[in-house]
């Protein structure tokens, strides 16, 4: 869970700064910088515990279970818009760190 402090956001026991630009949060952490993205679900079968996020750009981006915030029992909803960090798997890119979009 993160948590916002003025120009500092924490996770757990780490702090980072982080900045807005033009509706993309950036957020620094070991000194990484991570882009959030804009998507809706596609598809998430929650029996398997994964599924698909289109990005706004049209590229389509797996999402575990493991990657969806929060507590208990994780799920997404077809047509849900989401926030997500984006990394580069082996089988493609992947959704990190995935938040319903305010």
């Amino acid at each position: 869970m993160f948590a916002f402090r003025g120009n500092t956001v924490t996770m757990g026991a780490r702090e980072a700064p982080y900045c807005l630009l033009s509706g993309i949060e950036v957020t620094l952490f070991g000194g990484v910088m991570s882009e959030r993205h804009l998507g809706t679900v596609k598809w998430f079968n929650e029996r398997k515990g994964y599924g698909f996020i289109a990005q706004e750009n049209g590229d389509d981006v797996f999402v575990h279970y493991r990657e969806i915030r929060g507590e208990g029992f994780k799920t997404l909803t077809e047509g849900q818009r989401v926030e997500f960090s984006l990394t580069t798997r082996d089988k493609g890119p992947a959704a990190e760190d995935v938040a319903p979009a305010d």
